[in-house]
């Protein structure tokens, strides 16, 4: 037996739709409020040696001369960033703390040898780099 969609439809719609109790319509407009502070990334790290790490690299708090900015080791500070704009902050004591990266880690890809010949030409190109 075959069912129609057309049956099914009219099925689940007599089963489960109501009448909502309030006319009105449900949706607040969000006036006033910022959209950037709901649609952003927030970490939390540990500030070591003036610096933090993050995705790989390490960034620097910066003042607002633009110069890296004392912070106590083991402090902890939220880190932000807008996902529309991509703009990377800090947020200490209700203000914004812009960031400066100062070094990125790039690893080496491991490799993978499915058989022998594979590995020898790994190890060969090993050695000539080295």
């Amino acid at each position: 037996m075959q069912v129609k969609p057309s049956f099914y439809i009219s099925y689940i719609n007599k089963k489960f739709a109501f009448v909502p109790t309030d006319p009105n319509d449900a949706f607040i407009p969000l006036d006033g409020a910022d959209i950037s502070d709901i649609f952003t990334l927030r970490y939390e790290r540990t500030i070591q040696n003036d610096m933090f790490s993050l995705n790989g690299a390490y960034y620097h708090v910066m003042d607002q001369q633009n110069k890296p900015k004392h912070i106590i080791n083991g402090t902890k500070i939220q880190i932000r960033i807008n996902v529309f704009s991509q703009e990377a902050y800090v947020l200490r004591y209700g203000k914004k703390r812009p960031i400066k990266m100062i070094h990125n880690r790039k690893r080496k890809m491991s490799k993978i040898a499915d058989n022998q010949k594979d590995l020898q030409v790994i190890l060969d190109q090993f050695r000539r780099d080295n």
